[in-house]
């Protein structure tokens, strides 16, 4: 599994794209947020930035990372840990469009 949880609040995560959020100061990435019990996608790929300046998200800690990987292993399908995946590796034009600040990888794929 690529995807880093990065965020969360009591039942939903962020995660983005481990290639992404290598560095610990990021200025911005795109991030899917998933409800954890539930077991859904609460939204699409969109810039985390955005999340964290509208909702309440807290950092996961670093020994914490491990415990929600296994936790989206185990509560979602391969299937859709591909799909997720895929999205934030090929995100639209418009996911793209979300973004604060457009890493390199995703700089060719939209004019803005």
């Amino acid at each position: 599994m690529n995807l880093k949880p990065l965020y969360r609040t009591e039942n939903r995560i962020l995660i983005g794209l481990e290639s992404d959020f290598r560095e610990l100061c990021v200025l911005d990435g795109l991030v899917v947020e998933l409800d954890i019990e539930g077991k859904k996608i609460l939204s699409g790929p969109v810039s985390g930035l955005s999340k964290l300046k509208s909702e309440s998200f807290k950092p996961i800690r670093q020994h914490e990372k491990k415990e929600y990987a296994r936790a989206i292993e185990r509560k979602f399908k391969r299937r859709l840990i591909k799909k997720i995946e895929e999205e934030l590796i090929s995100p639209d034009s418009e996911s793209i469009k979300t973004l604060s600040w457009i890493p390199d990888r995703l700089a060719d794929r939209v004019n803005i």
